[in-house]
Formats: structure tokens, C-alpha cells, sequence
């Protein structure tokens, strides 16, 4: 870092202080001046090309290539089938809720209406509304936690039979050992 940047984060912080006479914890007001000096740095030196002006630069050398295409990056089709899937799922949830249920919670978590517009608006109390809101919020993940949930692995099944085949062994011993106390 060169030595004018450097003199001014030093000067920066003292002449902050001075003005607010506070001795707060310094560490995060110190971190975001370094930050925000650095990002007005990078930001000064910046070649700025206009867009227009690209294809004439084309012919001149690689190091200033410009691309043609605009477009930002697609999502990765694996991410996008997720959503797909997860958004499928939740609807699914949502859908076989009971109609009162299903009511309360479009109304409140998905039309993001206050509690006594909501109950305004199907005709109950703010606090029938909210008691329905609780009882279909935990169905949904009810619903949710049995679709999205994945079966155990042979290794986990394996695990399981033989912590059982422990506890049962375990206990057949101390019934044996509990007869020939008796």
C-alpha cells in the first residue's frame, strides 16, 4: 500500500475519535475505513471502456478483449431442479392442508397480511387466526420433514441392528446374572 493510503487511514480513525470523544471498541470502525479506502483505490483506477467502443478495440491487442456477449451465467441445472423440487414440495404441503388451515397460513405467510387483516378477512378472532397459523405451520413440516426426509444407509441400518442386538444381549445378561443372585 502505498504511503499516501497508509498516512490516510492513520489520519482517518484519529480525526473520527476526536470528533465523537467516544472510546468504543475500535476494531470494527478501523476495519470498514481500511475496506472502503481500498475499495475507493480500486475503483479510481479502473479503465472505463464504453461498450460501444469495444469492437474497435477488438483489433488492437488480446489484453483489452471485451466480450460480446452480455447475459449473466445461467443457474446450474442441478440447483434449479432443487428449487423445482423443493417449491413442488412446499405446494404439496400447503395444498393438503385443511382449508382452514390453508387459509391462515396463505393469508399470513404467503399474502403477508397482518394478523387482524387476516382474521378480518376470514371472519374469526386475531386469536383463533393465530392458533390456526401455529396448527398449519407445524403440519406443513410435518409434511415437509416426511418428503424431504432420505432413508438411513445400509451402514446406518447396520448400526441400528447392532445397538439393538447390544441392548438385547445387555439386558438377557443381567436377567441371567439377576437368577443365580436369587
Amino acid at each position: 500500500m502505498p504511503k499516501r493510503r497508509c498516512k490516510t487511514l492513520s489520519l482517518r480513525p484519529s480525526v473520527t475519535l476526536a470528533n465523537s470523544g467516544a472510546n468504543h471498541a475500535l476494531q470494527p470502525g478501523l476495519t470498514r475505513i481500511a475496506v472502503n479506502e481500498a475499495l475507493q483505490k480500486r475503483q479510481g483506477r479502473r479503465e472505463l471502456v464504453s461498450l460501444d467502443d469495444s469492437r474497435a478495440i477488438e483489433g488492437q491487442s488480446e489484453e483489452r478483449f471485451m466480450p460480446r456477449r452480455y447475459e449473466a451465467w445461467r443457474a446450474d441445472p442441478e440447483k434449479l431442479y432443487g428449487k423445482q423440487e423443493l417449491r413442488r414440495c412446499v405446494e404439496s404441503a400447503i395444498q393438503s392442508l385443511p382449508t382452514i388451515y390453508r387459509e391462515a397460513l396463505v393469508l399470513r405467510d404467503i399474502e403477508e397480511m397482518s394478523a387482524q387483516e387476516a382474521a378480518e378477512a376470514i371472519g374469526i378472532t386475531v386469536s383463533a387466526l393465530k392458533s390456526r397459523l401455529l396448527r398449519a405451520r407445524l403440519m406443513v413440516r410435518e409434511a415437509l420433514a416426511a418428503s424431504l426426509e432420505q432413508p438411513p444407509t445400509l451402514s446406518q441400518k447396520i448400526l441400528h441392528a447392532a445397538d439393538d442386538t447390544g441392548t438385547a444381549l445387555a439386558m438377557r445378561l443381567m436377567r441371567v446374572a439377576g437368577k443365580q443372585e436369587g
